[in-house]
């Protein structure tokens, strides 16, 4: 399965460049930053919502989906909001910026600040980006508003974290033996996998887990494919996969992981 590949894999992004309000905003790959970004991937449920004239609004089923850089807020099915995302660690309460593309407020950069706590989520925003919130208590008859989160846990428990970097070894059909780089990062509600050999990235995949089962559908610039993994402590993923549109042979595959971790890139575009 595993063909050296000479150049990376090109990932079309599909949303604008954002510009961020904050001269003196830090290196985007501030490693809190992305370790905080990690901790926000996946679905959170709105808990309460309260607005600088200390009305507490119904929240209904708003949901607030973090995948990368995106967010996608939701009331119930319907799309309310969607935008792109920057964390700020580098002073106290932390700083998070959100371009908003599509939704009300469209166009503005809201200003805020965040906290993370276990499976909270508090943020307190400026919606029409005029002055950055200093705590998490809206000023008085202000725009500003603070909302509270909690993360959705996924139906089956996930016992063992998965996030980090690992030792690939694999075995093809016909008996050889290879050994590569891989990470697994969380992205939203799914993981994302990414093999690397010394020129580069090799091979990236997107993977749904259900317990202690991961799923990953792969791509190269020549081939596509399934693995399926089951997941023991350590962690270790232990694994088969297969191309498609190939024979249908079935080859096998480890992931041991190195003890370093993994999270989700915020990028400097």
């Amino acid at each position: 399965m595993r063909v050296r590949i000479a150049s990376m894999l090109t990932i079309l992004v599909l949303m604008a460049t954002p510009v961020w309000a904050d001269e003196e905003a830090p290196n985007s790959r501030d490693e809190e930053a992305q370790k905080d970004l990690s901790q926000l991937q996946g679905t959170w449920q709105l808990q309460s919502l309260e607005n600088g004239n200390k009305e507490t609004i119904k929240v209904g089923k708003r949901t607030l989906f973090i995948g990368g850089e995106l967010y996608v807020s939701r009331h119930g099915d319907r799309i309310v909001q969607t935008g792109l995302l920057r964390l700020m660690t580098n002073r106290t309460p932390r700083r998070i910026d959100v371009v908003i593309r599509k939704g009300q407020y469209e166009d503005n950069t809201m200003l805020g600040i965040y906290e993370i706590k276990n499976d909270t989520l508090k943020v307190c925003f400026d919606p029409e980006g005029e002055s950055r919130p200093v705590s998490f208590k809206p000023q008085e008859n202000s725009p500003q508003f603070v909302a509270v989160y909690k993360r959705v846990k996924p139906a089956v428990p996930e016992e063992v974290d998965i996030v980090g970097k690992y030792r690939s070894e694999s075995i093809g059909a016909d008996g050889k033996k290879q050994v590569m780089a891989a990470e697994v990062l969380r992205r939203g509600d799914a993981y994302m996998v990414r093999w690397m050999v010394p020129g580069g990235l090799a091979y990236i995949g997107m993977g749904i887990r259900q317990g202690n089962t991961l799923s990953v559908a792969w791509v190269n610039r020549g081939s596509f494919g399934l693995s399926v993994y089951q997941i023991t402590k350590g962690p270790k993923l232990t694994g088969q996969y297969t191309e498609v549109g190939g024979p249908g042979l079935i080859a096998t595959e480890s992931l041991t992981s190195t003890g370093e971790g993994g999270w989700v890139e915020v990028r400097q575009r």
